[in-house]
């Protein structure tokens, strides 16, 4: 089995007990030898009796999509309540600093062309992979020399 892996496994806090793996499946996952792959890894994960939940790949989900897909897993482990074991660890990120599509941080940067050109914006530190910007408050602008 080289290099066969699973992109996430989701444990049980209290024991660490594996409650199942999870895979993203992006476009490489339509070729036949990766479907060759995740069934060696579906058919590992039946005979350890751990359920393999196989997710389409996204820049970002949202918490009841989430909850939506890992609610029956989830309700067996802690006694129902899925989206608040989902939303606990997000509700203590300061949201702030973090991208609102796909939760990684914010930079600021300045627009190097186009019609912006010199403007500053603050852009997800994933680009391009998120194209997520916002343009600075003006508060946030540094001043021009003839300003001072």
């Amino acid at each position: 089995m080289d290099r066969k892996h699973f992109d996430f496994v989701l444990c049980d806090p209290s024991d660490l007990s594996v409650i199942c793996v999870i895979e993203l499946d992006d476009k490489s996952h339509q070729a036949k030898s990766r479907q060759e792959r995740d069934d060696l890894l579906l058919g590992a994960c039946e005979a350890a009796g751990i359920p393999m939940i196989q997710v389409p790949a996204k820049a970002a989900y949202t918490i009841s999509t989430v909850a939506e897909m890992f609610s029956g897993l989830l309700s067996r482990s802690n006694g129902g309540e899925v989206e608040s074991a989902i939303q606990a660890p997000v509700a203590s990120i300061d949201n702030s600093n973090n991208c609102p599509k796909c939760a990684s941080s914010l930079v600021k940067r300045t627009v190097k062309k186009g019609e912006h050109a010199g403007k500053k914006i603050l852009a997800c530190s994933t680009y391009p992979a998120c194209r997520f910007y916002s343009p600075l408050p003006e508060n946030e602008k540094p001043k021009l020399a003839k300003e001072m």
